[in-house]
């Protein structure tokens, strides 16, 4: 069907072979030109994948800066996000995780380590204690890690990510599945698909022109 120049994809019934189906819930990823990752114009990317889940994607390094209380003996731990860090800075001392020793941190009692520590370590679960800080006091922490969202995918199988007045630009990179996608390269199919909902029925419109 179209209207207005729209292709119109209704997914309440078999209105096109891109969405056979058997259930009003289950229907195909939407793609651009077999594209799963594209662009809609200057301030829009749009990401394929199953109907109405969600969709984790990986928009590249932030530096988090933070401030974590030392403890009475002066340790500081950084627990690490589950995406994992980098360039870890604690009290403007860069420090490698990845060279540190795993250990037991020393056990503070009363403002004096049970055991002496001198240099940062790695607990088993990956928490990093540093020692050293002036006790009780708020030290300045840094590091790297990937921005993370989960992107929810619609109905018609797309989900979006859009530029915002506290984030005016796209990410310059995007990982999805393990895959790398450069977002100056991506295809631009100049106007986003839609989706509507008439009388509880999900419909999919793609611009005029569209092939996929």
């Amino acid at each position: 069907m179209v209207i207005n120049g729209k292709k119109i994809l209704q997914t309440g019934f078999i209105a096109t072979t891109l969405f056979v189906t058997t259930s009003t819930n289950a229907f195909a990823q939407l793609t651009y030109k077999s594209n799963t990752v594209y662009h809609a114009g200057a301030n829009e990317i749009i990401v394929s994948g199953t109907p109405s889940t969600k969709l984790a994607v990986n928009e590249g390094n932030y530096t988090k800066t933070t401030t974590k209380t030392a403890n009475a003996c002066g340790q500081v731990r950084i627990k690490p996000p589950k995406q994992g860090l980098t360039n870890l800075t604690v009290n403007g001392v860069a420090i490698d995780p990845t060279t540190l020793t795993t250990g037991e941190a020393p056990r503070c009692s009363k403002g004096t380590l049970k055991v002496a520590q001198t240099t940062p370590i790695k607990t088993a679960n990956g928490t990093i204690v540093v020692p050293g800080q002036t006790a009780s006091a708020a030290i300045p922490v840094t590091y790297d890690t990937p921005k993370v969202r989960n992107i929810s995918i619609n109905a018609c199988g797309f989900g979006t990510i859009k530029t915002t007045v506290t984030s005016p630009t796209l990410p310059a990179t995007l990982i999805i599945g393990g895959t790398t996608y450069t977002t100056a390269t991506l295809p631009d199919a100049g106007a986003p698909p839609k989706l509507q909902r008439i009388n509880g029925t999900a419909s999919c419109y793609t611009p005029s022109g569209w092939t996929n």
